[in-house]
């Protein structure tokens, strides 16, 4: 995807984008390289324009922890940039990527376009809902609860009991604290129970009863 394809940049107009992208720059990385760590500064604005990145964070025991996994058109960096402190993460391409840095200055003056604006604040609001799911989806101990509430909520959200993952198991398993293989036995378990059918990606929930039963307090 070229810079100007992105549609986080769909409300400039010709010459408001033209201005914003010769005051930004691109950066290119490597499968494995690291694009941004905990010692720097988070100054810009950042927009996947290819590739895939993984973002990440080393607990004390010397563990991985997978925050989450970005891909074209996902931005980075909404709300650590108007701190100006340093990165809380570690930010790696999963395979060669592009990313277009915008500076924080360059960043604020484009935001004079009102459309852009709330354009802008409508990611970041989205952005906080889903930390907000998170949230509660970590708080239950249980992996199996985790998964089970995953699924309630992407059905939610697509007003369906049929709907297709949108993640690989890995990307789920990040999100969920956990690891691909734990993520496969709870999905493959869910299915052997008769509470939900798989076919690739495409989950189909057979029994939401049983499922809203697995989690706290839930008879």
């Amino acid at each position: 995807m070229k810079p100007g394809e992105s549609p986080f940049f769909a409300s400039l107009s010709g010459d408001e984008l033209d201005t914003l992208l010769k005051a930004s720059r691109t950066v290119s990385v490597e499968r494995g390289e690291l694009l941004y760590t905990t010692d720097d500064l988070c100054d810009c604005l950042t927009v996947v324009l290819s590739g895939g990145l993984k973002v990440s964070k080393l607990l004390p025991s010397g563990n991985e922890q997978i925050i989450k996994f970005l891909g074209e058109g996902d931005l980075l960096g909404e709300g650590f940039v108007f701190s100006r402190g340093p990165y809380r993460t570690n930010v790696v391409a999963e395979r060669p990527s592009e990313v277009l840095e915008i500076p924080l200055r360059v960043l604020l003056k484009a935001f004079k376009n009102e459309r852009f604006l709330l354009s802008f604040l409508g990611s970041l609001s989205e952005k906080i809902d889903n930390l907000s799911d998170l949230i509660e989806i970590l708080s239950l101990r249980k992996v199996r609860q985790r998964v089970a509430m995953y699924l309630i909520d992407k059905s939610t959200r697509e007003n369906s009991e049929t709907f297709a993952l949108d993640k690989t198991r890995s990307e789920i398993a990040g999100g969920l604290g956990t690891v691909r293989e734990v993520i496969s036995r709870a999905l493959s378990d869910l299915q052997r129970e008769g509470i939900i059918s798989l076919e690739g990606r495409k989950v189909k929930i057979l029994d939401p009863r049983a499922l809203e039963r697995i989690l706290p307090g839930k008879y």
